[in-house]
């Protein structure tokens, strides 16, 4: 991926530990660690006594699970996909090369709409947002440039 993440930058106040201070969406550890976090909360006795707090709070897991579980299951996919290729190499097989490369192509395309997310992913994602277009002075061409947008 060409993002880097911040959170994986070592930093030598830390101790060669990834410093605490940056963090971003690809931070896979840092996930893990909120989500059993969370995890523990949803078993304490009172956790359903504020009903608002806790479904939100639900939410924000099931978010943090998916997340997890898609990353895990394409770093899976890229590790299988690097072990093929290593048999494929030695067996010398076309046939086997040809399915990889479709492989690595679909991977490569997954993970290009996972970088996508990365990039214009936010904190208010999750939420609605209403998006109103006026042509405003222009004529036909600022009218017809309108509707592009809206078909967008």
């Amino acid at each position: 991926m060409r993002r880097a993440c911040r959170s994986f930058a070592t930093n030598s106040r830390t101790g060669g530990r990834a410093s605490p201070t940056f963090r971003c969406v690809f931070d896979v550890p840092a996930k893990e660690a909120e989500t059993a976090l969370l995890e523990r909360a949803t078993l304490a006795p009172d956790f359903w006594s504020e009903p608002e707090r806790a479904q939100a709070h639900m939410r924000r897991l099931t978010v943090l699970r998916d997340e997890r579980t898609i990353w895990r299951e394409l770093a899976k996919r890229a590790d299988d996909l690097a072990e093929l290729v290593d048999l494929a190499m030695l067996e010398d097989d076309a046939t086997l090369a040809a399915d990889l490369t479709c492989e690595a192509e679909e991977l490569g395309r997954v993970l290009a709409e996972r970088e996508f997310e990365l990039t214009m992913g936010g904190e208010y994602d999750h939420r609605n947002a209403l998006l109103a277009v006026h042509a405003g002075a222009g004529g036909v061409d600022a009218q017809d440039w309108a509707e592009m947008l809206l078909r967008m």
